[in-house]
């Protein structure tokens, strides 16, 4: 009644809310409630014994710690003085603890009955795994040995059971599951995080070793450390040790477990020893962790050795058998040998020779009524026996004598076996049996009659072996030349990098289905199928180089054939241009030029216009592409970039005192632009200085091939004042150099300061005296306008001083 009552709190809350229920079914149908109850209830508890069942059960208060350790997981009489020295448990409250005895009866679980270790509660052990067990308790702290052990130093919840025993034989072992929270599929968190736990064992006074280890290895057993491939996280680690992922309808609580795994420790007869098992969380509480242990595995071993298996990489071969004794202390009584569950009838002695797969195990009964058991797994290799193959190499002339790889017969035996190859080439069985006079170069091997036949001898990765026999086999089949042309893309170098699948392709049709083409940089290579190149192959010889290929159908050589590489030329272009199209000449076209070399009618055009022509006309800026194909089909692509330019409007300024004239062209455009005054020496300065008076022509010309434009201008000088007091010195006013006949200036206008003409002054004038209509002007300043034929003007002002 103990292990039931475990379920009856956490039930009774939902046992509470059917009875609720079922009394109002009872009163809507008039049932007399006694009657009506008591069938619900027995099928009540009937439905749930038959759901319980599927999950582990355990039980915290039915087994002292001492009776979980001598009677549940070791009860065999070959481990003497037995005594619990020490328990740690997280403190739940009443009677519950995180260890005790566990019942996976009629479950899926490996383990029918046992006891666990957990880093939370016990009764969250149980499945089904549809909750997060993920327990913490006050003052659960770590344990000083497992950190010590692990080399950590950050351990909490620890659970700890300590006993002390006495071994009769020279080998102990139990069998364990760790199970843990921290299993998540497919979360790179399995790679991250884990609970840690140890098997410590040392003899009394010793040093504690930690048999909680991946099997032949000093690996602690971890999430971390046993998993498979979690996808986007980290590789597997130790996956054969791996049990599974854990999904709802799991008999435990728990996201993943281990395979079962194995601890064993070799110790010394009848001395006693302290074993502690330790379980406990690590950084923090969350996500708790359990290891199971099963009932009476805790015992001595009769040692039959390791297991034979394909996995431990040491199956026996084919015809070989294996020889079981155990190893074990003490005076045996009896023996029993069992394969594979099954007493074998008549095995007796200590001695049974296995001659076919299985897993065979042994009890010894020892005069003290100990029982040591041992178990052995057998298995064979796959058969190396192999029945004869033939290698066919190609015959340059048909003679049957040719030169042969023989390693080629590699190829046919791993068709067979992949996990085969062969070791050794013999030209006598006797001598491929004996392993002796090999042949020393069996990569370039000459046969010495038609269809000769060598031996070799056929070695799995076990050591497992047969000898083979090998006819070498000859052909002479004739496959025409394939040429293969491919555009240099490498400034016309002589090398590019062809595809030889183009031509093998080519070479392929029409021979047997299945052949296959492999490439060679000499024939010789083809024949004996060495140093194969990549089928995207750079030719090593400039411009033309024949390569080899070697045509196999079922893996035989069954030809010998060319490719003729040649290199072609793409054609030769001028460098990209930049050009422009002048806006001032529109609708006059500019013609852009493929410019390629030699007469066009030998190429292609495309333009990205969809002209095919060797030129375009075109009046619009743009960028424009052709792209040029010579007769091997190789191209090459020439761009335009078509920008805008044109002519400016001009413009002329003119500033400074006479002697120090300076004369600025200001342009108004989109082109780029030099410029020159009366010679058309262009520069990039639109300042000049120093012009003498007169005339004088502005030149300005674009640099993109636009035009030029000039324009006339006349430099004019003149006084800032005059003195018109009848001395004979500055009497007038008039330009410097005022004779302008002939000249672009038609005459000059002089205005006061409110614009009020007073006087013009024509050509051969003496100037202004100052007068106006006979009456001398006042001393101020005075504006005139030179006018010019053209009809332009220049504006300015002097002074006059009386």
């Amino acid at each position: 009644m103990t292990s039931f009552t475990m379920y009856i709190p956490a039930g009774f809350i939902l046992i509470n809310k059917i009875l609720t229920s079922i009394k109002l079914l009872l009163s809507t149908f008039a049932l007399p409630n006694s009657v009506g109850m008591t069938r619900i209830l027995i099928l009540l508890f009937f439905c749930c014994y038959i759901a319980e069942a599927q999950n582990v059960q355990v039980n915290a208060t039915g087994y002292t710690p001492q009776q979980l350790i001598e009677d549940v997981l070791i009860n065999n009489a070959c481990i003497g003085n037995v005594t619990v020295t020490n328990t740690v448990s997280g403190n739940f409250g009443g009677t519950m603890k995180s260890f005790g005895y566990f019942d996976a009866a009629g479950t899926t679980f490996p383990f029918e009955k046992g006891i666990v270790l957990s880093t939370g509660r016990l009764d969250n052990v149980p499945g089904p795994n549809t909750s997060l067990s993920d327990d913490d308790a006050n003052n659960w702290g770590g344990d000083a040995d497992l950190n010590a052990v692990l080399g950590i130093n950050n351990t909490l919840n620890a659970t700890v059971l300590e006993f002390d025993f006495t071994p009769t034989g020279n080998t102990l072992n139990f069998n364990y599951i760790f199970a843990s929270e921290e299993y998540q599929e497919n979360n790179s968190n399995t790679c991250i995080y884990s609970d840690v736990f140890a098997f410590l064992i040392k003899p009394i006074g010793g040093t504690y070793t930690n048999i909680a280890v991946v099997p032949n290895t000093n690996t602690p057993v971890q999430v971390t450390t046993v998993h498979p491939e979690i996808p986007g996280g980290c590789a597997a680690e130790n996956e054969a040790y791996f049990g599974s992922w854990n999904n709802s309808t799991a008999p435990i609580n728990f996201n993943g477990q281990t395979a079962v795994l194995t601890a064993e420790a070799t110790v010394t007869p009848n001395t006693t020893y302290h074993i502690k098992l330790i379980i406990a969380d690590e950084q923090n509480y969350r996500y708790d962790s359990a290891v199971f242990l099963e009932a009476e595995s805790f015992n001595i071993s009769a040692e039959l050795g390791e297991d034979r298996t394909i996995q431990n990489q040491n199956p026996l071969c084919e015809n070989e058998t294996l020889l079981l004794s155990p190893n074990i202390q003490g005076t045996p009584v009896s023996y029993t040998w069992y394969k594979d569950g099954n007493v074998i009838t008549g095995a007796t002695s200590n001695e049974y020779t296995v001659t076919t797969t299985g897993t065979y195990s042994i009890d010894v009964t020892l005069i003290n009524g100990c029982i040591a058991s041992d178990e052995i797994v057998v298995e064979y290799a796959t058969s190396t026996n192999i029945n004869p193959i033939t290698l066919t190499q190609c015959d340059p002339n048909g003679d049957g004598l040719t030169t042969y790889n023989l390693t080629d017969a590699n190829a046919i035996v791993h068709n067979i076996d992949p996990d085969m190859q062969l070791v050794g080439y013999y030209t006598s069985l006797l001598n491929a049996e004996n392993e002796t006079n090999p042949i020393n170069n069996p990569y370039s091997y000459h046969n010495s009659t038609a269809n000769q036949i060598v031996y070799t001898n056929v070695v799995n990765r076990f050591g497992c072996h047969n000898t083979l026999a090998i006819t070498l086999s000859a052909n002479s089949n004739y496959i025409a030349p394939i040429y293969l042309t491919t555009c240099d893309t490498d400034e016309n170098d002589g090398f590019t990098s062809f595809n030889l699948n183009e031509a093998g392709s080519q070479i392929i049709a029409g021979l047997p289905q299945g052949s296959t083409v492999t490439y060679y940089e000499s024939e010789d290579d083809a024949y004996l199928n060495n140093n194969p190149v990549s089928t995207t192959y750079t030719n090593t010889i400039a411009n033309h180089q024949t390569i080899y290929t070697r045509i196999e159908s079922q893996e035989q050589c069954f030809g010998i054939s060319a490719i003729y590489l040649s290199v072609s030329n793409p054609p030769n272009l001028p460098e990209d241009k930049i050009t422009y199209y002048c806006t001032n000449q529109y609708p006059e076209p500019l013609r852009l030029y493929a410019g390629v070399a030699g007469n066009p009618q030998y190429y292609t055009f495309l333009w990205n216009t969809g002209a095919t022509t060797s030129y375009i006309d075109i009046t619009a800026t743009g960028n424009y592409q052709v792209t040029v194909t010579n007769d091997s089909g190789c191209s090459a692509t020439r761009s335009f970039n078509v920008l805008e330019s044109s002519l400016p409007n001009l413009s002329i300024s003119i500033s400074g005192n006479y002697g120090h004239n300076t004369v600025t062209l200001t342009t108004d455009g989109i082109g780029e632009y030099q410029y020159a005054i009366d010679s058309q020496d262009f520069n990039d300065e639109n300042i000049f200085n120093g012009l003498a008076i007169g005339q004088h022509t502005a030149y300005v010309i674009d640099n993109n091939g636009c035009g030029i434009i000039s324009q006339d201008f006349f430099l004019i000088d003149f006084p800032k004042y005059f003195t018109p007091n009848n001395d004979g010195i500055n009497d007038f006013w008039n330009i410097l150099g005022g004779n302008f006949e002939n000249s672009a200036i038609k005459n000059i206008a002089i205005f006061d300061r409110f614009g009020k003409l007073l006087y013009v002054i024509n050509q051969n004038d003496t100037g202004w005296n100052g007068n106006y209509n006979g009456a001398l002007m006042p001393s101020d300043d005075y504006w005139f306008s030179v006018n010019f034929v053209n009809g332009g003007s220049y504006r300015n002002n002097f002074s006059l001083i009386r």
